[in-house]
């Protein structure tokens, strides 16, 4: 009986984990066109499983932030793992590793955060790192209004990064 119930924990643990986690980039063509249906940008937060910080940043932060109907509305939020070896459909609906993928937009230190547009061009600057976990919400945000401005009007100043 012990074993049993050793079992469910492990396992309620197990879906409590992918709970607090973003929904993986498995296909960026058809993400994209979601995107141009409904005229909104995409998060995507590269993160490696070596990295608390990643961990943070996607439970504090993210996660809750991807839950939250006002910004759920905004926003198509996805993860990309630097290290895992999977393989995501990019936009011309070839495969490729989660690594090429990040290395597209220069991702080099984890956690990254960018922002892609219906048409997968970055929109605006990355958020690089937690340099204040205070201020990291607020950087996120900023970050959003920031696409959604560049969504608007791509020929503002902070929409060249």
């Amino acid at each position: 009986m012990r074993k049993y119930l050793f079992t469910a924990f492990v396992l309620m643990i197990a879906a409590q984990a992918q709970a607090d986690r973003l929904p993986e980039l498995n296909d960026l063509k058809t993400d994209l066109t979601t995107m141009q249906n409904r005229g909104i940008p995409m998060l995507v937060f590269f993160h490696g499983s070596y990295c608390h910080y990643c961990h943070e940043a996607e439970a504090n932060f993210l996660e809750p932030l991807s839950r939250n109907p006002e910004f759920a509305e905004r926003t198509l939020f996805r993860r990309v793992g630097l290290d895992t070896g999977r393989m995501i459909f990019d936009e011309q609906g070839e495969k490729i590793l989660d690594r090429e993928f990040a290395r597209r937009f220069n991702v080099r230190l984890v956690p990254t955060v960018i922002f892609l547009g219906p048409d997968g061009e970055q929109l605006g600057p990355p958020v690089v790192g937690i340099a204040n976990y205070d201020f990291y919400g607020g950087q996120i945000e900023r970050a959003l209004r920031t696409a959604e401005a560049c969504l608007a009007d791509p020929m503002l100043e902070q929409c060249s990064h």
